[in-house]
């Protein structure tokens, strides 16, 4: 009986750490699964000749912000209402930064069309990357009315977004306007150790332009 009781003993500790260094090595996969994989069947740090290779279509646009950039098209993975996709790729050619913006919302001056599919959206990110910290102010003075929402948010009086955050991640989730009744939901998403690298990279062409 002693002999089981120290068998015993010298067991219950050796299951437990099996069991930390499972549920460890669990938690640290799926740390890393969001950490690689991007939006559309992407994969963060991916090159531009890698995502070519995959049958995705890249045009070029004009110099932006974030690097070198392109539109994506014949992406393998889309949401039904996506009108562009933009993918950036810095200095160092990995993908680190893709917008999507999706078709416009028209004749919809009160933004109930654009809304409803933006708390759609707002849900299946909150589900996948954790509660997020919205913003929703509509302005009280000037574009005040309900039938004046897309107005107000046209003009920057008024903003409507909720940014979700991993440790590896940024998204912000976002409605913009182009005219008094036309609004669309942009969706943006950073992957936060590439982000870091790209401000770098950018300060190095900054200076060697000048």
């Amino acid at each position: 009986m002693l002999f089981d009781r120290m068998k015993l003993k010298t067991f219950l500790p050796f299951a437990a750490a099996l069991i930390v260094g499972f549920c460890c090595q669990s938690t640290a996969q799926a740390q890393d699964t969001i950490k690689n994989d991007a939006p559309f069947g992407l994969a963060w740090a991916m090159s531009a000749a890698n995502i070519r290779s995959l049958g995705i279509d890249l045009k070029d646009v004009p110099a932006t912000d974030f690097g070198t950039s392109y539109l994506a098209t014949k992406l393998p993975k889309v949401l039904s209402d996506v009108e562009r996709i933009f993918v950036s790729f810095g200095y160092e050619d990995k993908l680190w930064r893709v917008a999507t913006i999706s078709r416009p919302f028209r004749n919809d001056p009160s933004g109930i069309s654009v809304r409803s599919r933006y708390d759609e959206l707002a849900t299946i990110l909150g589900e996948k990357y954790g509660k997020g910290q919205s913003s929703h102010y509509q302005d009280s003075e000037l574009w005040k009315k309900s039938t004046e929402f897309v107005m107000s948010i046209k003009t920057g009086r008024s903003n409507w977004f909720t940014n979700f955050e991993t440790t590896a991640l940024f998204i912000q989730l976002g409605i913009i306007a182009d005219d008094s009744d036309t609004a669309q939901w942009r969706i943006i998403m950073e992957n936060k150790p590439l982000r870091s690298n790209f401000e770098a990279g950018k300060k190095i062409h900054e200076r060697n332009a000048l």
